[in-house]
């Protein structure tokens, strides 16, 4: 909270959550206590065999009722300002197709040995 009151932020846009283990979802109660969040982003109910954080299903959908929720599949795009994400993988689910561009070697990575670090 201390990085976000010191610039000067007074709402989370746009929350997106990419699924719903602990190291992503963790203490998002407290957060939406004490910052409002006009937005949350993510793919549906939890796709996990059982739910990773207990209770959060339930939570967190009396949570996202409260603002503007929406869920993407793959393909969705997510515009922000200067910037638009596409989905490419969305409660277990991929793109049929690739990108444009998608799967063409990547001319950073040419020298890369795979089994070797990169320096």
């Amino acid at each position: 909270m201390a990085a976000i009151q010191a610039a000067g932020v007074t709402r989370i846009d746009h929350l997106l959550l990419t699924h719903y283990h602990g190291d992503h979802v963790g203490g998002l109660q407290e957060l939406a206590t004490r910052i409002p969040i006009a937005h949350f982003i993510d793919h549906g109910v939890t796709s996990e065999p059982k739910e990773m954080v207990p209770g959060f299903q339930k939570m967190y959908a009396e949570m996202s009722a409260k603002a503007k929720h929406t869920v993407v599949v793959p393909g969705d795009t997510i515009p922000f300002a200067g910037l638009t994400v596409t989905v490419v993988t969305s409660h277990g689910q991929v793109l049929k197709t690739p990108l444009a561009g998608g799967g063409n070697p990547n001319p950073a990575c040419a020298g890369f040995v795979p089994g070797t670090s990169p320096t």
